[in-house]
């Protein structure tokens, strides 16, 4: 059986980072009929979820570009890689040196924590939506006031900063790079393009390690991946097949084995569509199994 993984913002998502209905029903329709797939995705619990409610997504995600395995069912954090010493105090340091503070995800009690410094740049306001928090059990709905030197019993996972002048967080990115401990994402935001961010993770983190997680949970599935960015290489590297969309980046295109339509004409879930079709709709119905014992507590 195939096991599809796609990446969201460039290559599931449309032009407004949100899901098409089309897109949505088509994916419900044939989740409810045993296909498996989830995202492998930079993104956060705190806007994937929203994004892909309506879907019952069997397969755990890959969420914060591989640092967070999560059930989207159950809501149980099935691993996670956290930041060493050595990196938490180049960290710690960069953020001393730059003046640059932004929003830190640690764990801690198999929960995790919003941490917001004080003096964060970046359009925040209206970031952390409340009601959104309270519907994420795995989430502490009050937000920290720390930067990293502040995270003293938290395991951090995960960094984002945003700020409007790219120059101060370009000086931080390329502090950590030098650094050679992280996994630095710096772009400009698609959306909003006044706003710079860059994206963090430790290391050992990366969405290939979140492939061979679920390798290890379905070890009879063959595993197909979608993506669009620099940081979809590692899933690619993963996958048994992999698939680039047309707005792809060209490293990406290089290593695909085909490549389909943007999410404005639904190339991936049209691609999912026709394989099923093909290859799963006679199947004889028999489940795939699961490795059970998966360790994760129930939040």
């Amino acid at each position: 059986m195939n096991l599809y993984l796609s990446d969201m913002d460039g290559t599931l998502l449309d032009g407004n980072g949100v899901l098409p209905e089309k897109t949505r029903g088509q994916l419900k329709n044939m989740l409810a009929h045993g296909l498996l797939f989830t995202v492998a995705s930079a993104r956060t619990p705190l806007s994937a979820i929203p994004l892909l409610k309506g879907l019952e997504l069997q397969v755990p995600a890959i969420l914060m570009s591989g640092a967070l395995i999560y059930d989207m069912k159950s809501h149980r954090i099935l691993d996670t890689v956290s930041f060493d010493a050595q990196e938490m105090k180049i960290l710690c340091q960069a953020e001393q040196e730059t003046g640059c503070r932004g929003l830190l995800i640690s764990e801690k009690g198999e929960r995790l924590i919003l941490n917001l410094a004080p003096k964060a740049q970046g359009p925040w306001e209206g970031y952390f939506p409340l009601p959104s928090r309270m519907k994420i059990p795995s989430l502490y709905p009050d937000i920290q006031a720390v930067g990293a030197e502040g995270l003293k019993q938290e395991r951090l996972i995960y960094g984002l900063y945003m700020d409007q002048i790219p120059e101060r967080l370009s000086r931080m990115a390329d502090m950590l790079e030098q650094a050679s401990c992280f996994c630095v994402d710096f772009y400009q935001d698609c959306y909003r393009p006044s706003c710079w961010c860059m994206e963090l993770t430790g290391r050992r983190t990366s969405k290939k390690r979140g492939v061979q997680f679920l390798r290890n949970l379905y070890p009879g599935a063959r595993l197909i991946g979608f993506g669009d960015g620099k940081n979809d290489l590692s899933l690619f590297e993963a996958c048994d097949e992999a698939y680039a969309v047309s707005n792809a980046c060209r490293e990406l295109k290089e290593r695909a084995c085909g490549i389909l339509e943007n999410s404005r004409f639904d190339g991936v879930v049209n691609a999912i569509k026709e394989r099923w079709e093909k290859d799963e709709a006679y199947s004889d119905g028999e489940p795939l199994s699961v490795k059970h014992g998966i360790q994760g507590g129930t939040i």
